[in-house]
């Protein structure tokens, strides 16, 4: 009775490990109603993202591409399959053959689809020295066949990061992928060999649970492993002059890549940090003065370094707020000050 137990209770866990884990507070649709966002429905090939506040995982395949493709990064990965990208991130100076579970030839790493690779894994491959070819399965008559443009989705994000020249290093001159035939991709594994994984990360990016943990692999590959020199090119929005530091894009962000501060000449400075953004735009969307308008792409050196925005703001004279206008005192301020004249 006890080893059924265990045996009930280790089953269970299994179960409830094999998909992803969902912080629907982080959603873009439970944040603010303005503009929906439905890419993880889309993402989804069993239907278990209809309501994202209870999701049903009964059918859950763990393909991961929801994880992959949520702007907002409502999704993590289930402990299998960290482990599985985390492998093939510590691999360098290779040829990386990924490939489907649906394609019988063996590769470095196998997914449900080449959409649940996340760009940032592909570009941690790229960074440590490693080409990369994908090898499809019969995608046409494959449950996922819708999902093949998300892939070419994560493709567009990661030439956008890498910068044209760096991209066309790794694929063909068209930016198509380099996707092998099956005697191809035995032979490459034939010249390479067995494969040695080297522990090149350190212990808390190896254990960490965060959300934010492939980009954090890549920053620690762009300062430490860097034998091509990559620049980091991020997403970022462009924030007009007439910011008032209202604060109202910083709460709302979901990936917490905004952020207020105060500087030494009682000025506010509205800080993004693009190593953070998704692009999901909701601050844009979330603006009061449209002072978000549009997304650019900027090189950083280095790359978890801020970009900084000076705002109209200034630090009020009576308290730490933003204070804007011809009068140095914020709105609840002024009121006060108006009230006790009266």
């Amino acid at each position: 009775m006890i080893a059924k137990g265990i045996v009930g209770r280790l089953t269970k866990q299994l179960v409830e490990d094999a998909h992803p884990t969902v912080d629907s507070t982080c959603c873009i649709n439970e944040i603010q109603q303005k503009k929906q966002c439905g890419l993880c429905k889309a993402a989804c090939h069993v239907s278990a993202l209809d309501k994202i506040t209870h999701p049903d995982f009964t059918h859950c395949d763990d393909c991961g591409i929801c994880v992959a493709h949520c702007p907002a990064q409502v999704f993590t990965n289930s402990p299998s399959l960290t482990q599985k990208l985390m492998t093939l991130v510590e691999t360098t100076n290779q040829t990386i053959v990924l490939s489907c579970h649906h394609n019988e030839t063996e590769a470095d790493c196998k997914l449900s689809c080449l959409a649940a690779y996340p760009w940032e894994v592909l570009a941690c491959l790229v960074v440590s020295n490693n080409l990369i070819s994908f090898l499809p399965g019969a995608c046409d008559s494959c449950s996922h066949k819708n999902q093949m443009l998300l892939f070419e989705r994560s493709l567009s994000q990661l030439q956008s990061f890498l910068g044209e020249e760096a991209y066309k290093t790794i694929f063909s001159e068209n930016k198509k992928p380099q996707l092998q035939s099956r005697r191809e991709a035995f032979a490459s594994l034939f010249r390479q060999g067995s494969r040695s994984v080297l522990n090149l990360l350190p212990e808390q990016l190896r254990s960490s649970p965060d959300k934010n943990l492939w980009r954090k692999i890549l920053l620690h590959r762009l300062a430490s492993q860097n034998p091509r020199n990559h620049t980091a090119h991020w997403i970022t929005p462009l924030i007009q002059e007439d910011c008032k530091a209202c604060g109202i894009c910083e709460k709302l962000c979901p990936n917490k890549a905004l952020r207020i501060v105060s500087g030494e000449d009682k000025r506010f400075y509205l800080t993004h940090f693009s190593w953070k953004c998704q692009g999901c735009g909701i601050c844009a969307t979330a603006c009061p003065w449209h002072c978000i308008t549009e997304f650019g792409r900027v090189a950083l050196e280095p790359a978890h370094r801020p970009l900084v925005t000076k705002t109209k703001a200034r630090v009020c004279s009576q308290c730490s707020n933003p204070a804007y206008g011809e009068l140095e005192l914020c709105i609840e301020c002024s009121i006060k000050q108006r009230e006790g004249n009266v």
